[in-house]
């Protein structure tokens, strides 16, 4: 767990919290909460959680006008009426979650571009990049918006595409076989 620290308008550094510190969830029912990427598969759930906790949360979504990815959302602002705010954000354009992110005290950042492995021309282009870029625009926002106190990181990947991780790890110089399996 990291907090930020005193980076207003300097570049993000990131500490880590004490023991004796609140939790994100702690934190989070002090306010708002904001999940990025509130269509993907391991943030709706975050957003459940949070609701079913009691807390606000807001989220954000590539798209508002993809039905199919904002229906879960929708039935669950349905479900937990004004609880949940939605917002359209892109994860590489700066300043995209500054709205989103106003008056929320813990940011949950999920969000990261996705492709199947059919669109993957080029690992590092294709996948590394936007996320590493998404992730900076998210911290970045973070460090502007004033209410922000902590920012929780994740990450994930799956088995299925290790052929994708295999030619990531082929691109990199000095990368060690053993760290890709």
């Amino acid at each position: 767990m990291f907090d930020i620290q005193n980076s207003r308008h300097k570049q993000t550094t990131l500490q880590p919290t004490a023991s004796a510190d609140r939790t994100p969830l702690q934190l989070a029912s002090m306010s708002i909460a904001l999940v990025t990427g509130g269509t993907g598969f391991i943030a709706i759930y975050v957003v459940k959680l949070l609701l079913d906790r009691g807390i606000s949360v807001r989220t954000t979504v590539r798209r508002l006008d993809d039905r199919t990815k904002c229906q879960p959302l929708w039935a669950l602002q349905a479900e937990f009426p004004g609880k949940l705010e939605i917002f359209q954000a892109d994860l590489l354009k700066d300043g995209s979650f500054n709205q989103a992110m106003q008056g929320c005290h813990v940011v949950y950042h999920v969000a990261s571009p996705f492709l199947v492995p059919s669109q993957i021309k080029d690992g590092i282009k294709d996948c590394v990049e936007p996320a590493l870029k998404g992730t900076r625009t998210v911290l970045e926002s973070a460090d502007r918006i004033q209410s922000v106190r902590r920012v929780v990181l994740t990450s994930s990947s799956t088995r299925r595409f290790t052929h994708s991780v295999k030619h990531i790890a082929d691109r990199v110089s000095h990368s060690r076989s053993d760290v890709w399996r």
